[in-house]
């Protein structure tokens, strides 16, 4: 082995040893900066991607800065004093700040080329992996220049130990470090909590709201996950078909007219209609209108997946992993000859011009008797002046006043959004970022910041 990379690997060890302390708070401390910066910009999406975008610029910017000086090192034969790389850590810290909030208020051309390409490589996916892709890289990047810079403080800290690094080539150290580093990432990413509650078998009843008590996201996940993996296939099945009916009633359609599902959704309907049973009553009502939008074929498979992960987010307490880790758990092995909601007619395309923001506003405000189709239906006649409601009473008219007033209570809540944006400035100025002070008498108590290192040992 290398004695050369093996310092390295000291050097990871000592990282971990003298600052890292918690992998599983580090993690969900990233997952909580990422939800607060989500509700700081309203939850738009565009807006959302734009500011994370921004960050990953301004991290990247950081640890090219930050490699810069391990090469210094290795040209100049010394390793800096603990002093001058704190120095140096700030300084990098100021001007990538600086270039980067240039751009996000002047526009990304003052970005260089190679940033420009990072910045627009988000464009070449969309929905969901697209903000998947980018929260992910956005942690990743956000761990990578922390590490990189506690790794750099290490070795600083003690020169004769870490000496013979200068004798590496500057790549040869580079991809070292990076390799290293990235391993401590996938620790920390893929961490898991000790459990620290003993669940009953009646922690969770149907019909009981656990989101009214004082019960902290972490412990429902828990429960939650424990809820999927105890669940047999037959009630799934159950809670699926009862589902599929309560849909078709409420919407006054036959069965043989509903649309399905393919059967690669079985897992993640299952542990849709399972989540229901850890909603609010009103989350459930949003959740239920969502299922009967799609069995009328207003929306398809994937504009159900992208409502649904967008309820999850809003209104749940799950994170992205327990819910992928409860898709693999859970037991969806029914047979789809006895499962409604499969072995139908499956809807490719909808052939409308309704955005889907305004589906999910129809979603969230739908209530009383009436259905998404004649919310749908209504708003065809107000567009066509071939038909009138002539008459003065029945059913016509109460479902255009119906409708008018439904589509009055969206207006409401759309203006007042856009007014709210427009008092708002969405630009992270600041980026939440802590500089690297490894002060001894600053509280471990995470606070809810970018930077990770309030979860590190002090």
């Amino acid at each position: 082995m290398n004695n050369k990379r093996e310092l390295i690997k000291y050097a990871i060890l000592d990282v971990d040893k003298k600052y890292i302390n918690n992998k599983f708070e580090i993690n969900s401390g990233l997952n909580t900066t990422l939800k607060n910066k989500y509700e700081k910009v309203d939850k738009d999406e565009e807006k959302y991607i734009e500011l994370l975008r921004f960050n990953i610029i301004f991290y990247k910017s950081i640890i090219k800065k930050l490699e810069s000086i391990i090469e210094m090192w290795i040209q100049n034969d010394l390793i800096s004093s603990t002093e001058s790389v704190e120095k140096s850590i700030e300084n990098i810290t100021n001007s990538s700040r600086e270039y980067v909030n240039k751009a996000m208020k002047q526009g990304n051309r003052f970005l260089n080329d190679k940033d420009k390409k990072i910045f627009m490589s988000y464009e070449n996916t969309s929905g969901l992996k697209k903000i998947e892709k980018i929260e992910n890289d956005y942690k990743i990047l956000n761990l990578y220049k922390d590490i990189l810079g506690m790794v750099i403080n290490v070795i600083s800290s003690d020169a004769k130990k870490y000496k013979d690094i200068l004798e590496m080539g500057m790549e040869e150290a580079k991809i070292d470090i990076k390799n290293e580093i990235f391993g401590m990432i996938n620790e920390i990413l893929f961490s898991v909590e000790t459990p620290k509650v003993e669940f009953k078998d009646e922690a969770l009843v149907e019909g009981v709201d656990i989101t009214g008590c004082e019960i902290a996201d972490d412990e429902k996940c828990l429960s939650f996950t424990k809820y999927v993996s105890m669940i047999s296939t037959p009630e799934i099945s159950v809670k699926i078909n009862d589902m599929f009916r309560v849909s078709v009633q409420r919407e006054g359609i036959d069965e043989d007219d509903a649309f399905g599902f393919n059967e690669t959704y079985k897992d993640y309907l299952s542990c849709v209609v399972l989540l229901m049973d850890y909603v609010s009553a009103e989350n459930r009502r949003v959740f239920e209108n969502t299922f009967r939008m799609f069995v009328i074929g207003k929306i398809t498979e994937s504009e159900f997946e992208e409502i649904i992960e967008r309820l999850i987010r809003d209104k749940t307490f799950l994170d992205k992993r327990t819910w992928l880790e409860c898709q693999k758990i859970v037991k969806s092995d029914f047979n789809m000859q006895n499962n409604n909601f499969f072995g139908r007619k499956v809807l490719s395309n909808v052939d409308d011009d309704c955005t889907l923001n305004k589906k999910m506003n129809i979603l969230e405000n739908l209530d009383g008797d009436s259905t998404i189709s004649s919310i749908f239906d209504m708003e065809k006649f107000e567009d066509s002046d071939e038909i009138s409601f002539e008459e003065e009473g029945g059913f016509a008219k109460k479902l255009k006043l119906g409708f008018s007033s439904f589509s009055e209570k969206l207006k409401i809540k759309e203006d007042d959004s856009e007014k709210e944006k427009s008092d708002k400035e969405f630009y992270d100025d600041e980026f939440e970022y802590d500089d690297y002070e490894y002060d001894e008498d600053e509280s471990d108590e995470y606070e809810e910041k970018s930077s990770i290192k309030s979860k590190f040992k002090n």
